[in-house]
């Protein structure tokens, strides 16, 4: 009787439902219409003379699990599973060209301002290398550190939150603000980006900025060629991943 006392159908229910809110085959008016066919099962179990908590967990049961109801109801809703697809790659991308301006702008401040601090003088002379080695390295290092940690860190939030952002991204207006704050993120950052040319020019001599410019593009060379071999090295371990899967099911 205490075990039945201690069973919380609507804590039980919401589990339930987060569950499968989870596929991106099944929207929220799919989840309403299964609840109504568990709740309805469990009337009837329960008129046998089942109790709430053996009701639900028949009920849910024949109903199928996440993973059997997501395939079926992905086959349904096709094209609402492409779209959601679709949107999480327009995020990814928004979100990693955020993420690669932030860290330049960040690896530029600390590479260029700790060169200034310990009086380097960002001139070429006759024996140092045209490139100057120096901040070309220094720069590539520290933004190379910077994308890598904030990639890394907004990783783990989002696997912290995976379900809250998920049930946020129901949301179209919610949606509607993310990518408008992307928009001015990135406009802002832009010209940042356009004005640290002419904040170098009130600081440093013009041979000097004209070492730093180029060192910077260098460096945008270099970042650029690492992240196309990353990218390319990801996708190629997914595709193997979802290989391997897709052999174990079958």
């Amino acid at each position: 009787m205490n075990k039945q006392s201690d069973f919380d159908l609507h804590a039980a229910v919401s589990s339930w439902r987060e569950n499968l809110s989870q596929s991106p085959g099944i929207g929220a008016r799919d989840v309403d219409e299964l609840e109504s066919h568990l709740r309805d099962s469990m009337a009837r179990l329960q008129e046998g003379g089942l109790s709430t908590e053996e009701a639900f967990l028949i009920a849910a049961r024949r109903l199928g699990t996440a993973a059997d109801l997501g395939v079926e109801y992905c086959k349904v809703n096709h094209g609402m599973v492409w779209l959601n697809r679709a949107l999480w790659a327009l995020i990814g991308i928004q979100t990693y060209g955020l993420i690669a301006k932030v860290a330049g702008l960040a690896g530029d401040g600390i590479a260029i301002g700790g060169l200034a601090v310990f009086g380097y003088k960002f001139t070429t002379g006759n024996n140092e290398s045209f490139f100057a080695a120096l901040p070309t390295v220094l720069l590539t290092s520290v933004q190379l550190l910077a994308l890598v940690g904030t990639v890394a860190c907004v990783w783990w939030l989002f696997r912290r939150n995976e379900s809250r952002i998920s049930r946020l991204f129901r949301r179209p207006a919610w949606v509607a603000g993310v990518a408008a704050g992307f928009c001015m993120l990135m406009l802002l950052l832009s010209m940042a980006r356009s004005g640290e040319v002419a904040l170098l020019g009130k600081w440093f001599s013009k041979e000097a900025v004209g070492t730093i410019v180029f060192s910077a593009g260098i460096t945008g060379m270099i970042l650029n060629l690492t992240q196309i071999i990353a990218l390319a090295a990801l996708t190629v371990f997914i595709i193997r991943r979802k290989l391997r899967a897709a052999r174990r099911t079958a």
